[in-house]
């Protein structure tokens, strides 16, 4: 289980939560109303997550995107996340660009949903576990627990701004999907400039939807 989720972060989508099989798995702690307003956004997009799971194969592929896409990107800081990942390179961008590049992370993780939340997993859980602060930002901690007993830790590093928490990195087992991003991300644009970079994740959204 946990290869398959790190080999999802290496695919490009940060992830909410693991879960796959034939039946529900269950998330423990309070009601999205009742958390600190930093983990609500992370407690939204796994409420979706149920949702388009308890569906099942009622839902095809594109249904499923399009249930996920808006909460997903209210959920994650996709502009902070571009401007990491490319970092310096990002200043080299026009703002059309820029635009695109936020925008297509915002699909290439909506579909990396889409793709894989389809079903469900007898005996699992998801825990809240708490928040703590790590400088300006807040670190929403939840434990998955799996049937077979594995567990996985997951830190959602959250940022405000203008009163509103987003996620800018999701962080499994130490790894960093932000860090991971950044080193791919960087190399594909040395090698290939801003226009094959943009090729290679619309590539890669493209064969989400197979």
């Amino acid at each position: 289980m946990k290869k398959r989720i790190l080999a999802l972060v290496l695919a490009g989508m940060s992830i909410g939560f693991f879960l796959s099989g034939a039946h529900a798995s269950q998330t423990v702690g309070p009601e999205t109303n009742q958390l600190p307003k930093a983990a609500q956004p992370v407690s939204r997009l796994q409420s979706s997550l149920m949702d388009v799971m308890k569906a099942g194969k009622r839902l095809d592929y594109k249904a499923r995107y399009d249930k996920l896409f808006p909460v997903v990107s209210s959920a994650f800081d996709f502009p902070f996340i571009a401007r990491m990942v490319l970092g310096p390179d990002w200043s080299k961008l026009g703002k059309p660009q820029q635009r695109a590049f936020i925008a297509l992370l915002g699909e290439l993780s909506a579909s990396s949903y889409a793709k894989q939340f389809d079903s469900f997993s007898a005996g699992e859980k998801f825990i809240f576990k708490g928040l703590r602060s790590v400088g300006r930002a807040r670190l929403a901690q939840y434990v998955f627990e799996a049937g077979n007993g594995q567990v996985v830790h997951f830190d959602y590093e959250m940022l405000e701004n203008n009163g509103r928490w987003r996620i800018a990195n999701v962080i499994v087992d130490g790894v960093s999907d932000l860090a991971l991003k950044r080193g791919q991300y960087r190399q594909l644009f040395a090698k290939r400039g801003y226009a094959g970079l943009i090729a290679w994740i619309k590539k890669q959204v493209e064969e989400n939807a197979r």
